[in-house]
């Protein structure tokens, strides 16, 4: 019975420490291909993107440098999911100023591919050289339902940049924090 307690107490203690251990944040130190904690600090649109009810429009979002981040990156991951009232409009990622391009989406609505009119794309890029300096900006064209009603804001769409840089093995990934993506149908009789 003494032997049993002993076992099961160690096994308590080792999965308690487990536990603890798993919980905190990566070190710095991580292995490679474990994702560093989350990076950067939101830089959205100002003021928020103005789109016409049936039409679609440009809205620009982005990330502001915080924190260590690797001298090199050799491979981008951009996820954006469009706000909650409106589409994305196409795959297409435009970048703004000093962001890198060349990027290849793929559109989702749901599960389901599509080409136009997404909730969620992934997108890659081959982009090799540093990361952002300080910031980067990338715009996608929104799409608002015909039906929305003037002066209606649609928020809770947002994207996250992944970093991903060489190492040994398969290197490291580096996940920012959300990007705000935002827009409003115009007022009526307003001019934007």
């Amino acid at each position: 019975m003494m032997t049993y307690v002993r076992q099961w107490g160690a096994a308590v203690l080792a999965a308690g420490a487990a536990l603890t251990l798993g919980s905190g944040p990566v070190p710095a130190t991580a292995a490679p291909g474990t994702p560093q904690p989350y990076w950067g600090t939101d830089s959205p649109q100002h003021p928020i993107a103005l789109v016409k009810s049936g039409s679609s429009g440009p809205v620009t979002f982005g990330i502001t440098r915080a924190g260590d981040l690797p001298s090199h990156v050799d491979k981008l991951t951009l996820t954006v999911y469009s706000p909650e009232l409106m589409r994305l409009a196409d795959p297409k990622v435009t970048p703004v100023g000093k962001a890198p391009g060349g990027w290849s989406c793929r559109m989702y609505d749901g599960m389901t591919p599509v080409e136009h009119n997404g909730r969620h794309m992934v997108c890659t890029a081959r982009y090799s050289g540093p990361p952002p300096a300080k910031e980067w900006h990338w715009k996608v064209n929104i799409a608002a339902p015909a039906e929305l009603s003037a002066g209606t804001r649609s928020a809770n769409g947002w994207a996250s940049l992944r970093l991903h840089s060489p190492g040994h093995g398969s290197g490291t990934w580096w996940d920012s924090n959300a990007m705000t993506l935002e827009a409003r149908t115009p007022v009526a009789g307003a001019t934007p």
